[in-house]
């Protein structure tokens, strides 16, 4: 399953990740050679303020929902995950920006009800309860249960 958004997530999230190690690096050259109450170290952490992860939680969860539906090799995006009410909004139109029409919750935590109503609040409208064929850890075929969602 290819998607270009979900594979620009991936390219920017790998840049963020080597430009954070760079800049780690520096730090602790920084430290080694002019201490920790140096002004080059102050002026490190300063630099380092704006330096913010470009994704939010939503997003992050809409991007491993995807991953995970390629490692599963199956036909529509599944969640297995719980969305905090701060990320729903975030992975909704997230799946939107992605070209994504529907995905597949399966998650089972207690909150589950909430996660619905959340969904549903942002324009997701449960269409049906359904099955996808998965394979376990063992490579034995098994049924992931859960509820089909649209994004209106």
């Amino acid at each position: 399953m290819t998607n270009t958004f979900f594979e620009e997530i991936y390219r920017k999230s790998c840049e963020y990740t080597k430009e954070k190690k760079a800049r780690e690096e520096e730090k602790d050259q920084i430290i080694e050679t002019c201490g920790w109450d140096s002004e080059e170290y102050k002026a490190w952490r300063e630099r380092q303020e704006s330096f913010k992860y470009p994704f939010e939680s939503g997003q992050v969860k809409a991007y491993r929902a995807w991953e995970y539906t390629k490692e599963n090799n199956l036909s529509i995006i599944a969640l297995n995950d719980f969305l905090w009410d701060r990320e729903v909004k975030d992975f909704v139109e997230t799946l939107r920006e992605a070209g994504v029409t529907e995905f597949f919750y399966t998650n089972t935590s207690t909150a589950v009800m909430d996660n619905i109503h959340d969904l549903a609040a942002n324009g997701c409208e449960m269409a049906d309860l359904a099955t996808l064929p998965k394979k376990n850890h063992w490579g034995e075929e098994e049924e992931l249960r859960g509820i089909r969602f649209e994004i209106r």
